[in-house]
């Protein structure tokens, strides 16, 4: 995997496209939608920042996919928080659900970089706390 590789396409993550997407929330205001926007774009440019940072092609794998996993806890916990608000009150913050969507696009992303066996590890190893409280 080349650094190059990596940041390219990340610094080609659309943010332009993606809140012309968010926008179509039915709550989504103009504040929210930079809020949402700032909020990925800030990852983005950690993802950014850490893949220049590491320039090796042999722990850049293992140091994406760890990183990875944290943006994917984020994703997990913020759909958590929206469907138990949703089952609670009928309602949740506006802004969850763009930033839930937001992290989902990047994640899509940072994807590409992992093969369909990491990506299923990775998910397995997040499901698994849950698997142990059922």
């Amino acid at each position: 995997m080349q650094t190059s590789s990596v940041v390219k396409a990340l610094s080609d993550f659309d943010l332009v496209e993606l809140r012309e997407g968010l926008s179509s929330w039915p709550d989504a205001t103009k504040e929210l939608l930079d809020e949402a926007i700032e909020y990925v774009s800030d990852i983005q440019r950690r993802f950014i920042t850490l893949a220049e940072t590491v320039d090796s092609e042999e722990e850049l794998p293992n140091t994406l996919a760890i990183n990875y996993i944290e943006l994917k806890r984020r994703w997990i916990a913020l759909n958590t928080k929206i469907n138990y608000s949703m089952f609670k009150t009928g309602s949740c913050d506006s802004l969850d659900p763009l930033k839930a969507t937001a992290v989902s696009q990047l994640l899509a992303a940072i994807e590409e970089f992992l093969s369909p066996d990491e990506i299923g590890t990775i998910t397995d190893f997040l499901a698994e706390p849950v698997k142990r409280a059922a």
